[in-house]
């Protein structure tokens, strides 16, 4: 399935940033320093802060990829982070950036199941998830089907 078959956001609305999605490097804290991972080409469990443990990374910034002054990203990333911590899940640091490094979203990688992150991404505005299952990484959206990582 190509990524332009992929149905994001309300029905009818696509998701400005959708494309560049699977190009994204994502900085993880972990315990020995930061891990940047690149979603274009596959990744080595061993080097991620939660082994080969399944995890999810999730941001507030930017709702339904449309850019927003960057006080309001700050306030909506603490608001996650808020909730984050009110559900007792397990996660940390994580910004997600673009291959030029002209854009960046602040948000955490978070041990929880897909469907729980997909929830808090949806009221978060948000119209996917980056998942990790263990061996690769998934482009999830909220309404739709997950996509391989890196697109095959």
């Amino acid at each position: 399935m190509a990524l332009s078959d992929h149905v994001t956001g309300d029905p009818g609305t696509r998701d400005p940033s959708w494309s560049v999605y699977p190009s994204t490097i994502i900085d993880i804290d972990g315990p020995e320093g930061t891990v940047a991972v690149n979603l274009r080409f596959p990744v080595d469990a061993r080097a991620l802060p939660f082994g080969a443990n399944a995890f999810g990374i999730v941001t507030a910034h930017n709702p339904l990829g449309r850019r927003v002054p960057a006080q309001e990203n700050e306030e909506r990333h603490r608001r996650l982070a808020a909730r984050l911590a009110d559900l007792g899940w397990r996660h940390v640091r994580a910004t997600g950036r673009s291959a030029d490094g002209h854009h960046a979203e602040r948000g955490f990688a978070v041990v929880a199941t897909p469907q729980d992150l997909l929830a808090v991404a949806e009221a978060f505005e948000q119209t996917a998830i980056f998942w990790f299952d263990g061996d690769r990484f998934w482009l999830w959206p909220v309404r739709g089907d997950p996509m391989p990582l890196p697109s095959e």
